[in-house]
């Protein structure tokens, strides 16, 4: 309630496009630094990957980014990214994936495994993958690309704001535990190598915890990469509102790792006795 008005008003002209601007559960600007500006998946990179000005720079041979672990299940979600690709011949890189700690087990925005030139839901061994049938892609420079994953298993593709040819059934979605899933960036899954490995420079990302409406999307990808961050808002906040809404992330931080430690110890309790 205190942070909703100011983040709409500076970002005014994209939510009014096409409506109110969704909320992620994490999100990360790379042009500014890797941290989660929603929660605690701070990125960090890995091998030959660089923070730079324009976003994440990945080679396509050993960078990506790799975050803390989820602090709460997911089920039903979306996966967004803004991206710019070094050329549309590669062949299998993902742009944001949630993945299990090894990389077995994922979903995540894949360009060109099946396809060449083509978006697509990659998964470990294709179990929630199928075409999209949207057209190949023909631009060099920022695409925005996301991909919604359904309580009822129903997988959508979204690039640049628009449903990407037709959503399909799958046999998910998967649930991601707390404390045992990751997101990356320039990779479809752990471990690096191969054609898993994306090149390009990956500018923003989110994660929600609920599969976005069409509608939602185009809000979006209309507000742009830009996430407005605490400190940003507590600008604009008067010293009364700023102190509530401290006091209030302080808790909200609090319970959420409160929470993600009592689920963690929950899965390991039930992973225990499935290995019995």
């Amino acid at each position: 309630a205190i942070e909703d008005p100011v983040r709409k008003a500076i970002l005014r002209n994209g939510a009014n496009a096409k409506g109110t601007l969704p909320s992620p559960i994490a999100a990360w600007d790379f042009r500014t630094g890797p941290n989660d500006l929603v929660g605690t998946m701070h990125a960090k990179a890995i091998g030959t990957a660089k923070l730079t000005p324009n976003g994440a720079s990945i080679d396509g041979k050993t960078g990506f980014l790799r975050t803390a672990p989820i602090g709460t299940n997911i089920r039903a979600k979306t996966l967004e990214a803004w991206v710019t690709l070094d050329n549309r011949t590669q062949r299998g890189g993902g742009v944001i994936s949630l993945e299990t700690p090894d990389g077995g087990e994922f979903d995540a925005v894949v360009f060109g495994e099946n396809e060449p030139g083509r978006w697509m839901a990659g998964s470990n061994g294709f179990v929630r993958t199928k075409p999209f049938g949207g057209e190949a892609e023909t631009v060099d420079g920022p695409t925005h690309f996301a991909i919604s994953y359904a309580a009822d298993g129903t997988i959508t593709g979204y690039r640049n704001g628009r449903p990407y040819g037709k959503g399909y059934q799958s046999n998910g979605p998967r649930e991601f535990k707390a404390g045992m899933a990751v997101a990356a960036f320039g990779i479809r899954h752990e471990p690096a190598g191969g054609n898993r490995m994306l090149a390009g420079t990956v500018h923003a990302a989110r994660v929600y915890d609920r599969a976005l409406t069409a509608d939602d999307v185009a809000a979006s990808f209309a507000g742009g990469p830009q996430f407005i961050g605490d400190a940003e808002i507590d600008a604009k906040l008067s010293p009364e509102s700023r102190k509530a809404a401290s006091e209030l992330r302080k808790k909200r931080i609090a319970l959420t790792a409160e929470l993600g430690a009592a689920r963690g110890r929950a899965n390991e309790v039930t992973y225990a006795n499935v290995a019995k």
